[in-house]
Order: structure tokens, then sequence, then C-alpha cells
């Protein structure tokens, strides 16, 4: 008779190995799903922001046509040819952005929207002084901006322009050294407006914010307890003389101001 094999340990070890395998859980497996989802995800983000950025052209080659309706959810998604969880990223995207809104309703759909240049501002303040931009350098930017915007009024001035400018400057004046510094400013206010220019507008908007962003409300009484009436001479100094077309005079009382403003900066 033939002899009876036995279990040796290598072939116990082996079963041992194999049933540790079968039990084991599949580690590699669940990665590979949960990499996929990720990728998935990250793959719709991607998408989402092609549509988001192909909308934005679409309305800046219309001439921005505020307030026109550019479609229903359904409509866009067949538009785009995307589902409808990319297409809803595409239109938070939009309205983050201050490009378009999605409107409730029967006469509803993504509406084209005015940007807020107020939240513009405050972004790239907030931005700003994160990257650690100095005083130095806000009144640098300041100085050469308001300048030029100066310059630029002064070769535009009309007639309408001189009667906004007094407006403004009587409005100054009438200020108490104890009103919220956000109150006063019109005429830095109004004098890119009337430069015509929508990037002067901004760019001294936004230094504006940053300025008004690093005072306190001790630091405001104290200035102006002060400086009022010297900040308020000098507003009518600078109006005077852009009325006046005088460039010259004008710019030398901007910086004056301007640097009588940096001082409630520091």
């Amino acid at each position: 008779m033939p002899a009876k094999s036995r279990p040796t340990k290598l072939s116990h070890a082996a079963g041992s190995a194999a049933a540790e395998t079968l039990t084991k859980p599949r580690v590699g497996l669940h990665r590979s799903a949960t990499d996929q989802r990720v990728s998935s995800g990250r793959r719709a983000e991607k998408l989402a922001s092609q549509v988001a950025a192909r909308i934005e052209r679409q309305v800046i080659k219309m001439g921005w046509p505020e307030g026109k309706v550019l479609g229903r959810e359904p409509d866009l998604i067949q538009k785009h040819q995307v589902s409808r969880q990319v297409m809803r990223e595409a239109i938070r995207l939009l309205e983050f952005h201050g490009v378009a809104h999605m409107r409730r309703g029967p006469a509803g759909g993504l509406v084209v929207s005015r940007p807020d240049s107020d939240n513009l501002a405050r972004s790239v303040a907030l931005f700003l002084e994160h990257a650690r931009v100095t005083h130095e350098q806000i009144l640098s930017l300041r100085m050469l901006l308001e300048l030029h915007c100066v310059d630029r009024v002064i070769d535009s001035l009309d007639d309408a322009g001189v009667q906004a400018i007094r407006a403004a400057a009587a409005d100054e004046s009438k200020r108490r050294p104890t009103d919220p510094f956000q109150e006063y400013g019109k005429l830095h206010r109004l004098l890119p407006e009337l430069a015509r220019d929508p990037a002067l507008v901004l760019f001294i908007h936004i230094l504006r914010v940053l300025s008004t962003e690093r005072m306190s409300d001790e630091q405001h009484a104290q200035f102006f307890a002060r400086h009022h009436k010297h900040y308020c001479r000098e507003l009518e100094a600078i109006a005077d003389a852009i009325v006046a077309r005088d460039k010259g005079a004008a710019r030398a009382h901007m910086r004056t101001h301007l640097q009588r403003i940096d001082q409630l900066l520091r």
C-alpha cells in the first residue's frame, strides 16, 4: 500500500497564508475606488471652471448686458453638454465672481449681474494686508494714482464737473470730527469718476478701503481732533485749484493732503 502522506510544516504555513489572504481587507481595491472618486470630482471641478470661463467670455463679447437672461438651467446643460452637477458648480463660480446669478421663477434663468466693486475692493485690500503691504507703499501708490487723476480731471473738466467738485468740497466741510472716517472722502471718490477711467476708479477705491481698514475708532478721533480744520481746508484748496485748472497747485495740495492722511495710518 502506498504510504499515507502527512501534512508538512510547509503546507501548513501555506494554508495559513492563503487563509490570511482571503480574510484580509482588500485595502488596495478600496484605495483605488477612493482615488477614482477623487479623480472624478477633480474632473468635474475642472469642467465647471471651463464652462464658467466660456460663459464669462460670452458675457464680455456681448458687451456685459446687465440683466440679460442667458438661459434656464436645462437649456444651459444641453448647450454646454454637461451634467447638472457640473452646471450648478459653474453657476456657483459665476455668482462668486459677480458675472451672473440664477433667478428663480417663470422669467428666471442665469442673469448677467453687475459686478460689486465694493466686494472686489475689500478682497484685494485683504490680500494686500496678507502680503504685508507697508504704509510707505500705500502712500507711494496713492500719490501716483491720485496725482495722475488730478491731471486727467483738469484736462477734461466741464461745467457739470465743476459743479460736482464744488458740491463734494462743500459736503466735506460739513463733516464733524466725530463722523466715521468712512463718510469722509467724497471728493476722492468723485475725481476718478470725473476722469472717466474705470481702472482709476477701482484702484483708488481699493487703496481707500485698505487705508480705512487700518484705522481704529480711537485713531480717527485723535487725528480729527487735531487736524479736522486742516483736512477740510486742504480739500477746499484741491477743489479750488482743479476748478481753476491749475495743475501745479492742485498736485501740490493733493500731495500735502495725502501725506496728512498717511499720518493717520501710522
